[in-house]
């Protein structure tokens, strides 16, 4: 029971020990937190300056600040915006190339086709034959005929 007490009150005086330490800190803390607060304030004021609000209260020397400070940002956002066109236009250019690389592929691939189709007996298939100058035509433009009839029809008396 005695240890017990003891370490009580060992606890106890340790406590007390800290007791100035953190009102110090605490104090400190309050202090960081009024600066802050006033930070804020200063931004909010500045913001609703660079808004157009409140600018009656400014000396002319601050609002040619405020216009420097302004087409200085104004100059970077058009930087910016022109930055992301360039690198979209890149991209767009590098898919266009892309594109047609596979377009030249595939003309290819379909030209092969067709003189391959040609190169099969027609005994064995009754598929019409193309020549090949029609075949690489057929890749640029397709043709298929319907029975479709746009407008109107002559009626047949």
């Amino acid at each position: 029971m005695q240890k017990t007490t003891d370490k009580y009150r060992a606890h106890v005086k340790k406590d007390e020990n800290c007791t100035p330490l953190n009102e110090a800190h605490i104090q400190q803390l309050k202090h960081e937190a009024a600066a802050i607060q006033q930070q804020i304030a200063q931004l909010e004021v500045s913001q609703r300056r660079l808004l157009g609000q409140d600018l009656v209260s400014c000396s002319l020397d601050e609002l040619s600040d405020l216009d420097s400070k302004l087409e200085y940002t104004l100059r970077t956002i058009r930087a910016r915006k022109a930055q992301l066109f360039k690198e979209q236009v890149e991209k767009l250019k590098a898919k266009e190339r892309y594109l047609l690389e596979e377009n030249a592929r595939l003309c290819q691939e379909n030209t092969r086709l067709c003189q391959q189709r040609i190169a099969i007996p027609s005994q064995q298939y009754s598929i019409k034959q193309k020549d090949p100058v029609t075949c690489s035509r057929s890749s640029q433009f397709s043709e298929v005929e319907t029975e479709l009839f746009v407008g109107l029809r002559a009626r047949n008396l």
